[in-house]
């Protein structure tokens, strides 16, 4: 299943890159990073929970090479996330293990339930980012990325399936374009509105059987006590209720002529 899906990915990527071209060529030179393409693992579809981890944007490298391929940018990106979750993985120096805030939060999560029954992938919201030390967009060329007739960040979780996706910060107007309803949910009188998450700094909405949950930036959380604690249990909640919702649907073994 893994296999089919990945096939459907690439073909959801490629599909994307050429309105890319057509849509906002001025973010396809080089001051600006590749799109972050995410590899399914190989465990996705096997685990009990699945995790989809949809950061800002990426951020770092002074450069690029022009001709990498799709498959290739989703292979890095794999082996990077191994690196940071497994501690016996290969020590290779481009996947040497970060100790961010980012990625800390990331191990804790994963350490929520036991060794096989989480599956953990990363994806960005803005999935172009500047080269150098000013990663972010700016308000025209984040509009401009997306404006793809693809929504790519509500196509990669069609496709995934979580069981929970969680936002390490959010920007209001790409949320607006890739995930409208849960937008609303979020920002119920349009950008500006915080009164959803004012008080908690985090807010946690379900739709379609999955648990999104929204969050400060791991580097603005760790510094304000608690706050970790409390994304990690609203993790631990979600993974309850969807368990809870899988053993509620299953069948009652009634036998059936």
């Amino acid at each position: 299943m893994v296999q089919k899906s990945q096939n459907e990915l690439l073909k959801l990527y490629r599909k994307w890159k050429t309105e890319l071209e057509d849509v906002c060529p001025q973010l396809l030179c080089n001051e600006f990073s590749y799109p972050y393409y995410l590899h399914i693992p190989d465990d996705w579809y096997e685990r009990k929970f699945r995790v989809l981890i949809v950061g800002e944007e990426g951020h770092g490298s002074e450069r690029k090479d022009f001709d990498m391929p799709i498959e290739c940018i989703q292979t890095f990106n794999r082996e990077y996330i191994a690196g940071q979750l497994d501690a016996d993985y290969r020590r290779d120096p481009l996947y040497r293990r970060n100790n961010s805030a980012f990625w800390n939060r990331i191990r804790k999560i994963k350490a929520l339930c036991g060794p096989n029954e989480i599956s953990l992938t990363w994806t960005n919201l803005d999935k172009i980012h500047r080269l150098g030390s000013k990663c972010a967009l700016n308000g025209e060329q984040r509009f401009a990325l997306h404006q793809t007739p693809t929504a790519i960040l509500r196509e990669e979780i069609k496709l995934l399936k979580p069981t929970v996706v969680i936002f390490f910060g959010w920007y209001g107007v790409s949320l607006e374009k890739e995930l409208p309803s849960v937008f609303k949910e979020l920002y119920p009188k349009g950008l500006g509105d915080n009164s959803q998450w004012r008080k908690e700094k985090m807010k946690v909405i379900s739709e379609d059987e999955i648990c999104y949950i929204f969050t400060y930036h791991p580097n603005w959380g760790q510094r304000q006590k608690g706050y970790e604690e409390k994304i990690l249990s609203a993790v631990n909640d979600a993974f309850t209720k969807a368990a809870e919702t899988r053993r509620c649907s299953k069948p009652h073994g009634i036998a059936r002529d």
